[in-house]
């Protein structure tokens, strides 16, 4: 399975420092497998083991999938008109039921660090 391209949205790029990797961090003698890296190389994360690390190196693009579908489903998100201003202001019909309104926070606490 290969990874996929590195075309996030800008924001996206921002909060996460680009994509995701996984990598083998440390020296030859002491090696610590299964690490997450940006594309900048900083260190993310240091995981239990390589299910763990593969599916952790998947987050930027998570995020950036759902901001994609949360204002493309709904017209109420997608009139607001920047994912900064919907994150910020959250569901412009503050609808708590709605599951895109769910979607909306799970972003915001992403984006946050929450």
């Amino acid at each position: 399975m290969g990874l996929p391209e590195n075309n996030l949205r800008k924001e996206t790029q921002e909060i996460f420092d680009g994509q995701w990797w996984m990598s083998i961090q440390g020296t030859e003698e002491k090696p610590r497998p299964n690490c997450i890296i940006t594309d900048h190389c900083n260190f993310v994360a240091e995981c239990a083991n390589r299910d763990i690390a593969y599916k952790v190196q998947f987050l930027p693009q998570l995020y950036d999938s759902l901001l994609e579908a949360a204002l493309g489903k709904c017209w109420s998100c997608s009139a607001v008109g920047s994912a900064k201003k919907l994150l910020d202001e959250g569901c412009p019909k503050k609808k708590d039921d709605c599951y895109v309104a769910k979607w909306v926070k799970i972003l915001k606490l992403m984006r946050d660090g929450i």
